[in-house]
């Protein structure tokens, strides 16, 4: 007798779930152990260097820009500060001078130059020096916009006087 596709599926309903035992566990992940793994079919796809994506199709070797210099030259000259507490260390080949330490943030960044790199407290001044230095730039912004109301508030406020005291 053929199963139909009504029988298929109240064998299904009356199938319950049940619960795997210790031993069931264990024999199934050694049997899995012991198998010999299968690789995807497409593994090994891109052994031969020529079939893969990241080969250029260009044709020509690898060189540099026209203009490019490589290794970047030393600077000459000495950094307007020290730039770390390691005085064996040498500078590295490209730093700038155009904005030397200025200020509160400058004094506190001084300090944290003094102090070895390894030492937590360098780290913590600089990002004090860091959050002064933003302070000072939101101050100014500000500054800005209320430096000429004061002034003219200040201004009215003399010319109310002076018409108060002519009468």
């Amino acid at each position: 007798m053929n199963p139909t596709p009504d029988d298929n599926t109240e064998s299904l309903r009356e199938k319950k779930p049940r619960l795997s035992t210790q031993e069931e566990v264990e024999r199934h992940s050694a049997y899995q152990a012991l198998q010999r793994s299968e690789r995807p079919s497409y593994w090994g796809i891109d052994l031969d260097p020529a079939r893969r994506p990241g080969v250029p199709m260009t044709g020509h070797e690898p060189r540099p820009m026209p203009h490019a210099r490589f290794p970047p030259e030393r600077q000459q000259g000495t950094s307007a500060s020290p730039m770390h507490g390691r005085p064996n260390k040498p500078m590295p080949p490209v730093f700038g001078t155009a904005t030397p330490l200025h200020g509160v943030s400058g004094l506190i960044r001084r300090a944290a130059y003094r102090k070895p790199d390894h030492d937590p407290s360098h780290w913590l001044l600089k990002m004090f020096a860091d959050r002064v230095d933003s302070w000072g730039y939101h101050t100014g912004k500000v500054l800005k916009v209320v430096g000429p109301v004061a002034v003219v508030a200040l201004l009215v406020g003399l010319a109310r006087e002076r018409s108060a005291f002519a009468r």
